[in-house]
């Protein structure tokens, strides 16, 4: 076939028009080099996201970048949120042209989206300078004119498009891609072109790559949508030939427009946009006239350094001024020659501001920790000369690149910290980052499988043989067929499954959707939308920093724009509210303050390194998890060193490799610490021979081969990123250096290969460190301030429950009252209150706002009431809280949550009358608000006012009706249900010895399990959600298991859903027995830490009851003798004799000298071990310890 016709595709949509487009930048390349065509448009959706990319990914492949976006214009005004629509496509001619193109997509997400992202036919005409409209497809503004009113209707639309953009620059599209409508359009295009005086362009619509690439694009965009292959009623449900035709193709498609032909050629002569890269766009920071930015910097970082110096000296610390002094020199020298002074100043500002307004700031993570410079201004708490930390990590002055702060702030402030800098350099200046979520295999095989319609079993079987992400890095469904034996089996042998992958390995990789990068926020010279798109989230506020630019952090860079990181760090808050929390309690015992912050905290704490190495570190930042506890435990750390390596060594590299075994080893003198080369002593001595940290690299190339810090810090970079040709170059010069320097060339060579082995997973020391800094300062809190420090973490994850369950267990371990609220005595978040009877002499009490709908606005309403002194009962307490603010499902979830159990003295008031005095006391509290607002007073008000009564008694209190109170299982059942847990005991606690017979793991341990373990759970059936999947292959089912420990997501797969779902719901909330698999779920990221979720797949569920009816032939009675009565014997009889069964029974008496009498009882006192046995045995004695065997 002849496809050298000269052709220019103007109307092409990339993967960037998400679930529709399915062609990445990289594909249309080397397609339009195969087509030879000299140009080509990216035309997305009402967007410009992929723009960047695909501009230079055709600059790469010699083809000329045309840069547009199919935009959507709304029928009427764009602020009017009213359906309907036209598509019309927009090219830049110019930079005019790119900029206004800019702009008009950025006002359609910020000002006008409903729907879609809109403009309007007013904006268009203030930004049509240097802009070529065409008329776009079947949807655009002319053809549904035409189709809807007729000719005279599409000439006048196409007349008011020409208007706007000109006759030289408005085309009226034709298409030949299989619709019948645009046959209809097609058979009048020429006759409204001669009309309006335009001219006529060839076009396509292109969304896929070739031809047979049509059943692809229908599963993706049947992905978008949630419909199926088989449903008639789905997007595109004819075949169009919407593919990257060649030039013949399209002059075979279009034989009597050839004209339409040519002119694609002559639009994108015309097109001429050349993105300027590489020019940095700082925002201005004014120091004055004549002043320079790097002197200003130079005077605030020697006076900085002078105060560091001060604290020093204060702390007893000796350190060497003059090398501070030579360092801190050396680091402006090159912060002045990259011309980074200005980007320092701003960051040191903004930081200033948090400090100053004190906002909690972290001691800084990432490279940046390297700087003396940065701990000169306090941009960094970390001492880089202490902890051996090297600038050339974080600036190179032989790479230009900006530098890049991670900056963390107390995560429930960092809002404040952006709104200073919004309001400091403008509105229109700052903006979050785009990111991009592609469709990934795992996930892209589960949704092809569901358009296709098939079984849900087998489609998740499949997607479980890839592999789970290894360092953040999917695999591919090649990669993953190469690594899997039994998936490439079944890709060989099945057709079903060969079409599923086939499809997934089409559609793998494309954009799913855009999101915004976590931290990432622009701070540009002028309003952003001159040189990046911006977009907003539907929903998304702009109040809340929600817009974002349309360009990636990779993209911005690029074009000059500067990325800083605003880290929102939840342990900070964490910290500041311990500090808090610990001073309140010191103040209220008549002392002063112990913390000012968390600066004062000492890292060489012996008793804080104890707790560590125990591995007691649940809550610790960045140790607590089960493996990171146990390395804790074996490698014993004593300084805070120590800390640092474990947090580089407990990743996957160290760990696989066995550099992390080594270390231990090495530092417990179990191994001998040996150096390649005698001259790696200096390096390696802090870490026993061993390569943990990226600086360690640069460092023995600097010491051994002579490279410069700057090409040391090259060769770090070319090894992790494993640069093929870059290192063959370096490992050349390192060992030629080596050489010189003594070294022969054999141990050279050694040494080398040793450095590229490790630095593939060696990590930055700078962000270690401040990594360890933190978790050492949480340690720190949990050792001396365990109750404060508990109740901090409470209050930051008040949240998500199965956190608060996790810290309720840790209390109870740590022997810390976990108290419900008390309407008297509780704020609104968890609190420390005084408790002799407790461990420490102090408890947790649940704060308000943990009680399920109560919000701000009842809780305020109790505040601001219990002024008046403590609520005497529930008619007082209804009388003097706004009932508007506070109604009767907010006080029937706070006496379920116990909160009304200690009103009206000691004993209290049992909550079955609490809730059956409810109605009367709160029509109490009705008549003493219509009262209070009409003015009046009762007799009692007056004599209060006269005699100096207590005010807070308003009224005589009236009487609570005599019910029958509720049950220990019952109010269990109110906190679970109004606090989301149990507190003031389990449903579980009965059965622990049943846990530890039957169950093979905890669900708090599933975590740490691997994928894959066969496991038996005992716990109880929590959150059951139970639905069809849209693939129709019978219903499934999700809940939580609960047991002592935590909970854990289970799911129940059709098959086990149809022996079981039956009466799953009959058994919620009932103690069950549960087999099955464990299974990555996601992988989600927490406070800069990786967590691989993990789930179990079901395979089996018998009620606990069941199981230990089946698997008990023994019942053990241990009964303390001065517990027995003749009245309880009596009584023990008669109940089990009314518990009559199969199993064996024996009384063990226990004396009061620890002897013990076993009688074996007669076979007519065989029983049955059920619950209400043991519930009622313990009642009848409550010390009674039941074992079955």
């Amino acid at each position: 076939m002849n496809s050298n016709v000269p052709f220019v595709h103007l109307h092409l949509h990339t993967t960037c028009s998400f679930l529709d487009g399915a062609m990445k930048p990289s594909q249309i390349a080397k397609k339009a080099q195969n087509l030879g065509m000299p140009a080509v448009a990216i035309t997305d959706h009402g967007n410009m996201f992929g723009v960047l990319n695909f501009y230079e990914e055709m600059k790469k492949n010699g083809i000329k970048p045309i840069i547009g976006s199919e935009v959507y214009v709304a029928h009427g005004s764009m602020k009017e949120k009213k359906p309907g629509v036209d598509h019309l496509v927009l090219l830049a001619e110019n930079e005019e042209g790119y900029k206004n193109l800019m702009f008009l997509v950025s006002a359609g997400y910020l000002e006008g989206f409903y729907r879609y992202p809109r403009v309007d036919m007013q904006l268009l005409a203030s930004r049509a300078r240097g802009l070529i409209a065409l008329s776009g497809c079947i949807g655009g503004r002319v053809p549904r004119a035409f189709l809807e009113m007729g000719f005279d209707s599409a000439v006048s639309a196409a007349c008011e498009l020409k208007e706007i953009f000109g006759p030289q620059n408005f085309f009226l599209e034709i298409q030949n891609t299989g619709r019948k409508e645009q046959t209809l359009f097609n058979s009048a295009v020429r006759d409204i072109a001669r009309e309006v005086g335009v001219e006529i362009v060839a076009t396509n619509d292109v969304h896929y790559l070739e031809e047979e690439d049509y059943l692809a694009h229908q599963v993706l965009v049947c992905i978008g949508t949630g419909k199926k292959l088989s449903q008639e009623d789905r997007l595109y449900n004819e075949k169009l030939d919407i593919f990257m035709r060649s030039g013949f193709q399209m002059r075979e498609a279009l034989p009597a427009f050839p004209d339409s032909i040519e002119n694609t050629l002559a639009i994108a002569g015309r097109c001429k946009v050349e993105i300027e890269f590489g020019k940095i766009r700082l925002p201005v920071y004014d120091v004055g006239e004549g002043v320079k930015l790097s002197d200003y910097l130079a005077k605030l970082a020697r006076e900085g350094l002078e105060e560091r110096f001060k604290e020093f000296a204060g702390k007893g610390i000796k350190v060497d001024e003059k090398k501070y002094m030579e360092r801190l020199e050396e680091e402006l020298s090159v912060i002045d020659k990259m011309g980074f002074a200005g980007y320092f100043l701003i960051v040191c500002d903004f930081i200033r501001f948090a400090h100053q307004r004190g906002i909690p700031v972290g001691p800084g993570r990432g490279s940046g920790g390297g700087s003396l410079v940065a701990f000169s201004l306090r941009i960094t708490d970390i001492d880089p000369i202490r902890y051996n930390l090297l600038f050339e990590r974080f600036l190179n002055p032989e790479r230009i690149s900006m530098p890049d702060f991670d900056i963390d702030f107390c995560k429930d402030r960092r809002d404040e910290v952006i709104h200073y800098v919004m309001e400091r350099y403008g509105t229109q200046n700052v903006s979050m980052i785009a990111t991009f979520h592609q469709l990934k295999s795992k996930l892209v095989v589960r949704d092809v499988g569901r358009v296709l319609g098939m079984n849900y079993s087998d489609v998740d079987k499949i997607a479980k043989m890839i592999p789970a992400p290894f360092q953040g890095r999917s695999w591919t469904i090649d990669e993953a067929m190469e690594q899997e034996p039994k998936l490439k089996k079944l890709y060989n042998e099945d057709e079903k499954v060969k079409l599923l992958l086939d499809l997934s390995r089409k559609l793998e990789g494309l954009t799913r959707h855009a999101g915004t990068h976590a931290a990432g926020i622009v701070i540009g010279d002028r309003p952003l939308f001159e040189y990046t798109p911006l977009y907003q989230r539907s929903g998304d506020s702009q109040e809340k920093f929600e817009v974002s630019t349309q360009y990636d952090k990779d993209a911005i860079e690029k074009i000059g724009l500067v990325k800083f990181d605003f880290l929102g760090l939840k342990t900070l808050t964490v910290i500041e509210t311990t500090i808090k929390l610990i001073n309140e309690t010191s103040l209220r015992e008549g002392k002063g303050l112990v913390l000012k912050s968390a600066g004062d905290i000492p890292l060489d704490d012996p008793e804080t390194f104890d707790l560590i190495s125990s591995g007691d570190t649940t809550g610790v930042f960045q140790l607590e998890s089960r493996g990171f506890r146990e390395m804790l435990r074996r490698l014993k750390p004593r300084k805070i060193e120590d800390i640092i390596a474990a947090v580089a060594l407990y990743r996957p590299g160290p760990l696989q490799s066995g550099t992390a075994e080594s270390y231990i080893s090495r530092k417990n003198g179990m191994e001998p610490v040996t150096y390649t080369h005698p001259a790696l002593k200096e390096v390696l001595e802090e870490t026993y021979g061993v390569i943990i940290y990226q600086e360690q690299v640069m460092q023995a190339a600097r010491i051994l081969a002579g490279f410069s810090m700057a090409e040391a810090d090259n060769l770090r970079r070319a090894m992790g990123k494993k640069k093929a040709g870059e290192m063959a170059l370096l490992r050349e010069k390192f060992i030629n250096g080596a050489v010189a320097r003594g070294i022969n060339k054999e141990t050279a060579e050694k040494i080398y290969d040793q450095m590229q082995e490790f630095a593939s997973y060696a990590f930055n020391k700078s962000h270690s460190a401040g990594y360890a800094i933190i978790a050492f300062r949480t340690a720190y809190l949990k050792t001396h301030y365990p109750v404060e420090f508990l109740a901090a973490l409470m209050t930051c994850d008040e949240d998500r429950i199965e956190k608060i369950v996790t810290f309720i267990n840790e209390g109870r371990a740590l022997g810390i009252k976990i108290l419900p609220p008390d309407i008297n005595e509780s704020d609104t978040h968890f609190k420390v209150i005084f408790a002799p009877d407790s461990r420490f002499g102090k408890a947790i009490r649940f704060g308000l706002k943990g009680v399920k709908g109560v919000g701000s606005a009842t809780i305020d309403a109790i505040m601001k009431a219990r002024k008046d002194g403590p609520f005497i009962d529930l008619f007082d307490f209804c009388a003097r809280v706004d009932l508007r603010a506070c109604n009767r499902s907010n006080i029937d979830q706070l006496i379920k949550s116990g909160a009304f159990d200690t009103i009206g003295g000691k004993i209290g008031v049992d909550r079955a009358q609490l809730f059956a005095a409810l109605d009367s006391a709160m029509e109490h509290g009705r008549v003493k608000m219509k009262e209070r607002e009409e003015g009046q007073q009762d007799l009692l008000s007056l004599a209060e006012a006269s005699t100096g009564f207590n005010k807070s008694r308003s009224f005589i209190s009236m009487e609570y009706p005599i019910v029958s109170p509720r049950s220990f299982m019952d109010k269990l059942k109110d906190e679970k249900d109004s606090l989301g847990c149990y507190v003031t005991g389990h449903p579980l606690e009965r059965f622990k010895h049943d846990i530890s017979r039957f169950a093979t793991a905890l669900c708090a341990e599933i975590a740490e399990k691997p994928v894959d373990t066969n496991v038996t759970l005992v716990g109880i059936i929590e959150d059951l959600k139970e639905k069809t999947p849209k693939s129709g292959s019978g219903k499934i089912a999700f809940f939580n298991l609960e047991d002592l420990s935590g909970r854990v997501e289970v799911f129940v797969p059709p098959k086990v859903y149809d022996s079981c779902g039956g009466f799953l719901d009959a058994r919620v909330s009932s103690p069950v027995v549960i087999t099955g698999i464990v299974e990555h779920n996601e992988i989600v990221e927490s406070e800069g830490i990786e967590e691989k979720q993990k789930r179990i797949i079901m395979q089996s569920m018998d009620l606990l009851e069941n199981v230990r009816r089946a698997k008990t032939k023994q019942v053990h009675l241990h009964i303390q003798t001065q517990q027995i009565t003749e009245e309880k014997i009596i009584a023990l009889k008669n109940l089990l004799s009314r518990y009559n069964g199969r199993c064996t029974t024996f009384l063990h008496l226990i004396m009061p000298q620890k002897s013990e009498v076993i009688i074996k009882l007669p076979s007519d006192f065989g029983i049955d071990p059920s619950g209400e046995l043991i519930e009622e045995l313990k009642n009848l004695i409550p010390d009674c310890f039941v074992e079955m065997r």
